[in-house]
């Protein structure tokens, strides 16, 4: 039991304690740029969230409009979350809703539009975040939810012209 204990104490010690870690996405889908993944985030797999509209590395100003399409099964009653985030402090937050004639009920794409209202004075970098709504338990014995897909794009945000 001793052993078996420090063998633990040993391990966790070698665990990073940087809780991010940084993906690879392959360069003919721009959009699907993630900065970071988190640990209580599953990188989203290649086709499953396209955004089109900003693209990524984009200079936006508020309210930004964010339009692309998403598998049906990131939805929960034809929305799932969409926020803004400067150095990982939530800006701005929206849902990401279905589109006419898109339905989240049916099986395959589904068209999305969020709106997010910020306000900064200068130009400040900022990540676009959408994550699954709903994710998978992390087994079958219990409700807990497992991490959710994610899609992160960076962007800048800029003030309002005069």
């Amino acid at each position: 039991m001793k052993r078996m204990l420090m063998a633990l104490m040993v391990l966790g010690a070698c665990t990073p304690q940087d809780q991010t870690t940084q993906e690879a996405t392959p360069a003919d889908t721009p959009a699907a740029t993630q900065p970071t993944a988190r640990i209580d985030e599953l990188p989203a797999p290649d086709g499953e969230l396209m955004v089109t509209s900003p693209g990524p590395e984009a200079t936006v100003s508020s309210p930004l409009v964010v339009e692309g399409f998403v598998q049906n099964d990131w939805m929960f009653e034809g929305v799932f979350p969409v926020t803004l985030e400067v150095d990982g402090v939530v800006v701005a937050e929206s849902a990401g809703q279905q589109q006419a004639p898109d339905n989240w009920t049916n099986p395959g794409p589904v068209k999305f539009r969020a709106e997010l209202v910020f306000n900064v004075d200068k130009e400040t970098a900022a990540t676009l975040v959408f994550k699954e709504d709903m994710p998978k338990p992390l087994s079958p014995d219990t409700d807990e939810a497992g991490p959710a897909r994610t899609l992160r794009i960076p962007v800048t945000l800029t003030p309002p012209t005069p």
